[in-house]
């Protein structure tokens, strides 16, 4: 059978030269910017909302759907933004016999040559927007109110990078991508080994944006191994400058700027806000619509889920003696035999935890000792 191929391309991928000896591409279909869907999953975290615009796009849809048909398609390449694919690709998930491809996110050629340049997807597979990692539980800051409540673990072992490893493996058995893998803690750069971390996140999911979220005390301190490590696998910082640490901006953006990395770096207004109740406040519905941190899912020992807080609060019930629950909302990879469809689906359902979730209450930032930290310090009056 011959492989015939059409290529699906947005504007900032115009001017890539594309010439497969294993293919002949049939036809090229240019995706103007306004009808490119848009997801912002740095938007989830305290924006409240999420703009996602797919409706757009079914017209180009409907329309490549017919060139398919007629011209006996086989082959589909995607090259389009990382934050449109999820959305782009479970349009064609209906499509029978169909091979996809997309783009690696650190492609910098100006040229596709062999489909060795590109990464084969699973159309029978969703694509899921988000997963945290905390590839440390403890800190080197200990802010009030820490959302991990990091503050409260006093453990000093940190993650296992063959552990993160095997479970991005059972990941992708139900995800064939995932469009941000953020590693997180604690403070993340106080694990010795996070360079094989962020190794193992690029060799598995090659489609994603690597994100190393951390505070940034730690960065100057780093040897010249990890920044080439960060700058060959394509990795962002996220850098949350605290208000005690405004003093380092300038230090911090030459030194990224030396190695050549990306980075974000988010300045505080001196504020933390804390949303969980010892009780009730509202049902799971409004709950998950109202949460500021919707679609943060987060990885751990195995278990995927909805937010954070069913693989964290355990932290916070034990030592302040609280029943909230949390034992809904994630989901062991190992055993589970959900559909991976329905599993993407339940990662974005309420769950029993969201009745505890209710207003926003802001408190001036801060760091506390082990010894200091209060119930007060998550909960709300």
């Amino acid at each position: 059978m011959v492989n015939k191929a059409v290529i699906i391309y947005s504007e900032e991928y115009e001017k890539i030269n594309i010439s497969l000896n294993e293919i002949h591409v049939e036809y090229r279909f240019l995706v103007r910017e306004e009808f490119v869907p848009k997801y912002n999953i740095n938007n989830t975290t305290y924006s409240g909302k999420n703009e996602i615009n797919t409706n757009a796009f079914f017209s180009c849809y409907n329309e490549i759907r017919q060139i398919i048909d007629e011209h006996s398609i086989n082959t589909i390449i995607f090259l389009m933004p990382n934050d449109s694919l999820k959305q782009v690709c479970e349009m064609f998930r209906e499509l029978a016999n169909i091979e996809a491809y997309i783009l690696p996110i650190n492609y910098t050629n100006n040229s596709i040559s062999s489909f060795c340049d590109l990464i084969k997807i699973d159309l029978d597979k969703p694509r899921l927007r988000f997963v945290q990692y905390n590839v440390a539980q403890n800190c080197n800051l200990n802010c009030k109110g820490c959302a991990n409540y990091s503050n409260i673990y006093r453990n000093s072992n940190f993650n296992c990078a063959e552990s993160f490893r095997n479970d991005l493996i059972e990941l992708k058995k139900f995800f064939w991508g995932v469009q941000e893998i953020k590693l997180m803690g604690g403070e993340p750069l106080l694990n010795d080994n996070i360079c094989s971390f962020l190794i193992y996140a690029r060799e598995i999911f090659p489609d994603s944006k690597l994100t190393i979220g951390t505070n940034g005390i730690l960065l100057n301190k780093m040897d010249s191994k990890f920044f080439d490590v960060v700058k060959r696998n394509s990795v962002t910082f996220a850098i949350s400058l605290y208000p005690s640490l405004k003093h380092k901006k300038e230090s911090l953006e030459i030194l990224l700027n030396k190695y050549d990395i990306d980075y974000i770096i988010m300045e505080f207004k001196g504020e933390f806000m804390k949303y969980l109740y010892d009780y009730p406040v509202r049902t799971m519905e409004d709950g998950y619509n109202n949460c500021p941190a919707k679609e943060c899912h987060c990885l751990d020992n195995g278990y995927l889920a909805v937010c954070s807080k069913p693989l964290y609060l355990y932290r916070l019930n034990d030592n302040f003696n609280l029943n909230i629950p949390d034992q809904s909302g994630k989901f062991n990879l190992y055993k589970t035999n959900i559909d991976p469809w329905k599993l993407d689906e339940l990662l974005r359902t309420p769950f029993d935890t969201c009745r505890y979730c209710g207003e926003k209450q802001y408190f001036a930032w801060k760091t506390v000792s082990k010894d200091e930290m209060q119930i007060q310090d998550w909960i709300c009056n």
